[in-house]
């Protein structure tokens, strides 16, 4: 099917485009710890920015995981708590800023508090904007995704001119609001109850039960192994932050990596969608990463440097292509993308933690100095290698029908793409009406293709009734004759179609 010119065409995904760009400006401060200067300013002693560190690193992973199981177990709901909880969090952390920088509190509690409050805030709005996300085309929602990834570097960059104090204090009182905004204006567009996979689908639905989970496992397993190996590698340098003063030069490799992955992302989004491929790039990354860690070891300082910008960039990507492979597997087995995303970045997120601790183990505890991590660097190609041949076997398994998850699934024989395209352009069909064509033709039933679309049955079924009036049909199987009559080697032209004299 052909790809519409430009991705985003309402101004929803606008607001949506820019609360999500704003959102990962704010995590530059508030996750990834930009505020950590403020915090040795008036906390004394490295055990309290340890324990801010570490309750940070913990508190991300911990809100997706146990995000996706409640959500897996009980469903989301579609009330104001869900979207009201992290931004209660967040104000926690908020209030707990404002004792330490104006009434002179200092403690180890007040150190994890605002930790835990801002990870857990930060990890709820990544599930609430994943859930968001999940209600526009992979086109739109994929190019949201990767822009927010090339301005959000440019927001942080301009809040680095501001004073510490004023930084932090815009962070909480203008950019949180703002990530709000897109979360409680698009509330109609939230998957509720009759949007999202019901809690007992029906049987025999792929998404139904144990073997959609199954085969969302067997294609994530591979590209989890690569991304969460990249996040330890991250951990282990992201500890730095623990025993340097100065977080900018870890913070602005991270920008720097966020902004040359937007870039790359953003180009090959428009220029190759749909025959994007996130296996090929995952492909690609883990051999160049593989080299890279072999070659730390015994290099220079600046080196280092320059590796933690690179390790950055292709973090940013894979944490990009994270997103928008969750979205992918989620619509096209019927699963709740809240579920997805949680555990899938949750697990990546909780080895990035570990990666943190192995490092605060050598680099702190053990007093070892970087080119002291052969074992470690030596153990991570071992790994990357596996991920690689796992990768590869994968790809050798296929028979002639692609396993990646996509938009939509491609028609059965004798249909094609070209077919659905030549009746978009002969009857006048909009995007969702070819989308349901092509769900119909194979063989999915009013739920399923709900659940595929995330939209409600009822919404399946008018879309059913119009694309039926277009094509001058009162059946599903007048609609699967049409289709054979259509795509029959002799037929050169669409049923209906004036021919040529």
């Amino acid at each position: 099917m052909r790809k519409p010119k430009w991705p985003l065409t309402t101004a929803r995904q606008y607001l949506l485009l820019t609360g999500y760009s704003v959102f990962l400006a704010v995590t530059a401060t508030l996750l990834w710890g930009g505020y950590v200067p403020f915090l040795r300013r008036y906390l004394a002693g490295d055990d309290l920015i340890v324990l801010d560190f570490f309750a940070r690193a913990f508190a991300l992973p911990a809100a997706l995981i146990v995000t996706a199981l409640v959500v897996h177990r009980r469903g989301d709901g579609d009330g104001k708590l869900p979207r009201l909880l992290p931004f209660i969090f967040l104000g926690a952390s908020a209030a707990v800023f404002a004792g330490v920088g104006f009434f002179g509190w200092a403690g180890e509690p007040l150190a994890v508090a605002i930790g835990l409050g801002c990870g857990i805030g930060c990890g709820l709005l990544f599930i609430l904007f994943q859930r968001l996300l999940a209600t526009q085309a992979i086109f739109a929602a994929g190019f949201i995704v990767i822009v927010a990834a090339l301005v959000s570097p440019l927001l942080h960059f301009l809040l680095g001119l501001m004073p510490e104090g004023y930084a932090l204090l815009a962070n909480f009182l203008v950019l949180v609001p703002l990530c709000a905004l897109p979360l409680f204006l698009s509330r109609r567009d939230m998957p509720s109850a009759g949007r999202t996979p019901s809690r007992t689908p029906p049987a025999g639905d792929l998404g139904s039960g144990r073997s959609a989970r199954r085969e969302a496992a067997r294609i994530l397993v591979t590209p989890l192994l690569g991304i969460a190996l990249s996040a330890f590698v991250i951990g282990l340098m992201q500890v730095t932050v623990v025993w340097d003063g100065d977080t900018r030069i870890i913070n602005t490799a991270k920008m720097l990596g966020m902004l040359g992955s937007g870039i790359v992302l953003c180009f090959t989004w428009l220029l190759t969608y749909p025959r994007f491929s996130p296996e090929s790039i995952y492909r690609t990354v883990f051999p160049l990463t593989a080299t890279a860690y072999l070659l730390l070891p015994f290099m220079s300082s600046s080196y280092f440097y320059a590796f933690v910008v690179v390790s950055f960039l292709i973090f940013a990507v894979v944490s990009a292509l994270m997103v928008i492979t969750c979205l992918q597997v989620s619509r096209d087995l019927g699963l709740r993308p809240m579920v997805v995303y949680g555990g899938f970045a949750g697990v990546v997120y909780l080895v990035a933690a570990l990666g943190s601790v192995v490092g605060y183990v050598f680099l702190g505890i053990g007093g070892a100095k970087l080119t002291q991590l052969l074992v470690i660097a030596l153990v991570a190609v071992y790994i990357l290698a596996f991920a690689l041949i796992l990768m590869l076997r994968k790809r050798s398994d296929k028979t002639g029908q692609s396993r990646e998850p996509s938009v939509l699934p491609e028609p059965a024989a004798p249909t094609s793409a070209d077919l659905f395209e030549r009746f978009r352009e002969r009857y006048a069909l909009s995007e969702r009406e070819t989308e349901t064509a092509i769900l119909l033709a194979n063989g999915r039933d009013v739920p399923t293709i709900a659940r595929k679309l995330f939209i409600s049955e009822n919404t399946v079924r008018t879309h059913t009734k119009s694309l039926y009036r277009k094509l001058d049909v009162h059946t599903k199987q007048d609609f699967l004759d049409l289709l054979d009559q259509a795509g029959a080697p002799q037929s050169r032209s669409l049923p209906g179609a004036v021919q040529p004299d």
